[in-house]
């Protein structure tokens, strides 16, 4: 009996293990949900970058630090650092077309000269994979100019310099601010543009230049005999002029020398009227008067020297020197002949301006 119940609850244990093997276990799954995330990416206008500054017109020679300047009364005096142009880019998060226009001032020297704005003119290259090339003169001015326009973000702008000199621009170092503007209307509100600010990045050194002429010319005496004194012909030294020239930039003060009469003719081929013989006289006006220059006085006539003086006295006369350009300065001339040869004498009058207050030799 005991052996029967035996393997029947052995045979109930081997039944369990089998069903519990045989019952499929399930496993608990987590739970899974989807959305969507969204972004709107803005227009945008990066930094400008600007290399090859400053626009500088002056000729260095040699690289070095040696400045030879420009004369004024010339045209078209392009930028002269290694590159001849401004490179205008913008940042690499620039992702919208936009385009760069540009404005600057008057170049100044800081001592009551300029150079007006429009005497800088431009032209440009705007580029991207190729380049197109704008040549018509652009003259800038206090209010931006567009330039390039619907410039790849990728692209960029090559900005070509020039400057026109007026006459008689005054001798110094001259400086002016340039802005290079770039602007969008595809990027968003406060990213849609950007400015390039340049303070004293025009710069130019204007070179001395003086400029004198004579009109009212040649002196002439006409005949005269030995032992007699005479004053030069009407307008032909009685006065002559000494125009001081519109392209001077400097002050100046004036001189006269000249040389020895020579006998140039006949018996007086050989002899000599040595220049001392002649004076020439300070007019206190610009009246062709035969009575020459007024008031009369000792002070007013000058021997005629064959050198200038060494050392600087302020011009010929009180009056002759600080001259500025565009003037007319007028004088009278007498010669006292000695007794020489009956024939033609001829010589030099030379007139000499210096930078007001250097020496003259």
């Amino acid at each position: 009996m005991h052996t029967r119940n035996y393997i029947l609850f052995f045979l109930l244990f081997i039944s369990l293990i089998v069903f519990i093997y045989s019952v499929p276990i399930i496993a608990q799954q987590p739970g899974a949900a989807q959305t969507t995330a969204n972004v709107t990416v803005s227009g945008f206008v990066d930094n400008l970058i600007v290399t090859y500054f400053p626009v500088n017109f002056t000729r260095q020679t040699g690289g070095g630090p040696e400045i030879v300047g420009i004369s004024p009364g010339t045209n078209d005096n392009p930028k002269r650092n290694v590159y001849p142009f401004l490179n205008v880019t913008t940042g690499m998060n620039t992702n919208v077309i936009y385009n760069i226009s540009l404005n600057a001032t008057s170049m100044s020297d800081g001592a009551g000269h300029t150079i007006p704005v429009n005497n800088i003119w431009v032209n440009y290259t705007c580029c991207y994979l190729t380049c197109t090339q704008y040549s018509t003169p652009i003259y800038l001015s206090n209010n931006f100019q567009y330039l390039c326009r619907d410039l790849n973000p990728d692209g960029y702008a090559q900005i070509y310099f020039y400057l026109n000199i007026p006459n008689g621009q005054y001798n110094n170092t001259y400086n002016g601010n340039i802005w290079i503007y770039a602007n969008s209307s595809l990027a968003g509100q406060g990213v849609n543009n950007r400015t390039w600010y340049g303070p004293g990045n025009t710069t130019v050194y204007i070179r001395k230049r003086i400029d004198i002429s004579w009109t009212l010319a040649p002196i002439d005496f006409a005949v005269v005999s030995p032992g007699q004194q005479a004053n030069a012909t009407l307008n032909k030294g009685w006065p002559t002029n000494i125009t001081v020239g519109s392209p001077t930039n400097v002050y100046v003060d004036l001189y006269v020398n000249g040389s020895d009469l020579q006998g140039l003719t006949g018996a007086a081929i050989g002899q000599t009227i040595v220049s001392k013989n002649i004076t020439y006289a300070n007019s206190t006006h610009n009246n062709y008067n035969s009575n020459g220059p007024q008031p009369p006085g000792s002070e007013y006539w000058h021997t005629l020297n064959n050198t200038r003086p060494v050392t600087s006295s302020r011009g010929d006369f009180v009056n002759w020197g600080m001259i500025p350009n565009r003037t007319d300065v007028y004088s009278y001339l007498n010669i006292n002949v000695p007794s020489v040869e009956g024939g033609q004498y001829g010589g030099d009058v030379v007139a000499s301006a210096v930078d007001a207050g250097t020496n003259p030799s």
